[in-house]
This record gives C-alpha cells, sequence and structure tokens, in this order.
C-alpha cells in the first residue's frame, strides 16, 4: 500500500453569526471563504445590500441564504441576489417546505424564474391570507 501526504483547501463559509457590518468586517472577512447572507435575519433588503458591499470590497463571494421564508420573502432574497455579481449562489428554498403558501414562486429545476409582474414578481392568495389571519381589514 502506497502512503503519501496529502493536502486539499477546506473553503469556510459562515453562517448563523451575528449578521452586523460590525461583525463582518471584525471577524467573517479574516475567518471565511463565502459569506452567507440571510435578509431577513440581517434587518432586510438595506442592510444585506450593506454586507454585500462590504463583501464586494474585501473581493469575499457571497450566497444569499434563507430562513424558510414564504413566497414573499423568497423573492425578495433572489432579487437580492441577481443585484450584486459578488452574490454567486442562494438557497432560497422555503416555499419548497410549505404545503400551501400565500403566493406562488416558479421554480425550473432548481433557478427560480422571475416573471414581468411588478414589485416582486408574485401574486398573493389574497383568500387563502383572509383564511389563515384572525383580523383582516381592506383599506
Amino acid at each position: 500500500m502506497e502512503r503519501g501526504c496529502y493536502s486539499f483547501r477546506l473553503e469556510t463559509k459562515v453562517k448563523e453569526t451575528y449578521p452586523t457590518k460590525h461583525y463582518v468586517v471584525e471577524f467573517e472577512m479574516q475567518a471565511a471563504d463565502m459569506l452567507n447572507i440571510k435578509p431577513m435575519k440581517s434587518g432586510g433588503i438595506y442592510p444585506a445590500l450593506a454586507l454585500a458591499s462590504l463583501a464586494e470590497a474585501a473581493e469575499m463571494p457571497c450566497q444569499v441564504g434563507s430562513m424558510v421564508e414564504s413566497a414573499i420573502g423568497t423573492m425578495a432574497g433572489t432579487h437580492l441576489a441577481m443585484s450584486r455579481s459578488i452574490i454567486e449562489t442562494n438557497e432560497m428554498e422555503g416555499p419548497l417546505m410549505f404545503l400551501r403558501d400565500v403566493a406562488a414562486v416558479k421554480y425550473n429545476g432548481d433557478v427560480i424564474q422571475f416573471s414581468d409582474r411588478p414589485g416582486l414578481g408574485t401574486e398573493v392568495d389574497e383568500e387563502y391570507v383572509k383564511e389563515i389571519t384572525c383580523f383582516y381589514c381592506e383599506i
């Protein structure tokens, strides 16, 4: 049996951490190979964009992650992922985990399809929202 010494590079991706700009600058930019940005955990679209900008300045690739959001949150994360070239991948799979959702996301295999609809491109199922809501009013 031949013995040898093997070398390999293990890439690290930090996630489920403190998703603030200060934390990213102090720790993740020096300790990880990729930044996983979770828009809902980081405070929404604008803070997530700020994290992507920091990563871009440090030439650190990113991915957009999810916290099992509905179709609406998933499409927001998907739009974020498409807005910056530093974001290489995403794991926007929340709608695949629901039996029924308040809106729909179309997948072609594992690729999310954008629609021509305005906004996030989703159509909310108003009847389902009424069904699952304790209080509902129209303004």
